[in-house]
């Protein structure tokens, strides 16, 4: 249609929408890699032809992912690279605020493009900056980890990307932000000395963070929210603790009614039994500990209920792994005779242990080590949080 509608009149291919969008910037837009190709072979100028909104062809695409037509465009016009939208962004900064994880991805594997790594924009922001703002954990993940990033850079409002996000995690479940804080702090970023300064002042005088300070300000968490999260982390602690102290009075097996090992359990020399004495005694005392981390988080000092906080909810994770285990014990001690039914108790025990870890551990699991197999390993849990928060909606690519 494209080659018909151009042989009719030229004018069709140097006309624009009321964006001010030419059918390249269209193209490369919904990531028509033919058309794209097919324009550029017939009208190569629109490629440095600018819309209403001041983005070139190559900011389209890289707005939407398109791998395949930045290649293309690169591929006709090698100086696109360097070109820079109205707001002063490169195509880098326009793939990290929205969140491309792949097209950010392979500007970082090209060496042809690191010099855009710590340009900035007309705000003094880098990719990094932009990524951090719009809550983009992945791409945040892969700029803060390459060793090309600088990340003490400082935007125009003196702030570094974890300044950035601190100023915007206006509260604890704000997930997104949480997880973007959590991947600036596993790369060793640092906050800026300015606001360093800041928040001792504010620290000492609580009054300044309501005085229209700017957007520099930084926000303590909501006390609701902090409120309704211990309440609900103790009402699973003390339903653990409940079914610990059950399960720890009415053994698997009974006890002996008869002198003289009466009130004894009978399989008391069973080695499944033991197993599951130790995992409930484990769960019983770790949610216990717990329900004492949540009693000082109620006496309302912030940095109180953040310590409790991170104390309570890997003990909480043991809690729930060893009630699991106690009950997949218990359970194969009374059906060991049956072995097929012993064996699926087991697998399916170790089945769903293993996911309790997986789902939970990304929860407390805080990575700050320079091991490249110790980030590997944390990666993977970082990506399950990714997924569970619908972060990976965001990217799309057609690589």
């Amino acid at each position: 249609i494209l080659k018909i509608v151009s042989s009719m009149e030229e004018i069709f291919l140097s006309s624009k929408d009321e964006k001010g969008r030419t059918p390249l910037h269209s193209a490369a837009s919904i990531g028509y890699v033919e058309g794209v190709r097919f324009l550029l072979g017939r009208r190569i100028s629109d490629s440095h032809q600018m819309d209403h909104g001041g983005n070139f062809p190559i900011h389209s695409a890289s707005s939407k992912g398109h791998v395949k037509i930045v290649k293309e465009l690169l591929r006709h016009c090698p100086d696109s690279k360097e070109l820079k939208n109205s707001n002063g962004e490169n195509i880098l900064h326009v793939a990290a605020r929205c969140g491309k994880d792949n097209l950010v991805k392979y500007f970082l594997k090209k060496g042809e493009f690191r010099m855009l790594v710590n340009q900035k924009d007309r705000n003094g922001n880098t990719p990094l900056h932009l990524a951090t703002m719009h809550h983009h954990p992945k791409v945040v993940y892969r700029l803060a980890w390459d060793t090309r990033t600088n990340l003490k850079l400082l935007n125009d409002r003196h702030m570094t990307a974890l300044d950035i996000t601190e100023s915007t995690l206006e509260t604890i479940a704000s997930y997104h932000g949480r997880l973007t804080w959590t991947v600036l702090k596993s790369a060793f970023a640092q906050r800026a000395q300015s606001l360093h300064v800041l928040q001792r002042k504010k620290q000492r005088s609580p009054q300044v963070a309501n005085s229209g300070g700017g957007s520099t300000d930084l926000k303590l968490p909501n006390e609701e929210s902090i409120r309704d999260r211990v309440n609900t982390l103790l009402v699973v602690t003390t339903l653990v603790a409940t079914m610990a102290f059950t399960a720890g009075f009415t053994m698997p097996g009974g006890n002996n009614g008869d002198a003289p090992q009466e009130g004894m359990a009978i399989l008391l020399t069973n080695a499944m039994f033991q197993a599951f004495v130790i995992f409930n005694t484990i769960a019983m005392y770790t949610a216990i500990l717990v329900a004492v981390c949540l009693i000082w988080a109620q006496l309302g000092d912030l940095n109180l209920v953040v310590t409790a906080l991170r104390l309570a909810l890997p003990l909480l994770g043991i809690a729930l792994t060893m009630i699991s285990l106690a009950f997949m014990a218990g359970v194969y001690m009374v059906v060991s005779n049956l072995h097929w039914l012993a064996y699926v108790v087991l697998i399916l025990g170790v089945l769903f242990i293993f996911t309790v870890l997986v789902v939970f551990t990304p929860l407390f699991c805080k990575t700050t080590s320079g091991s490249r197999i110790f980030r590997w390993i944390t990666y993977f849990l970082f990506c399950v949080e990714v997924w569970a928060s619908g972060s990976h909606n965001d990217d799309y690519e057609d690589d």
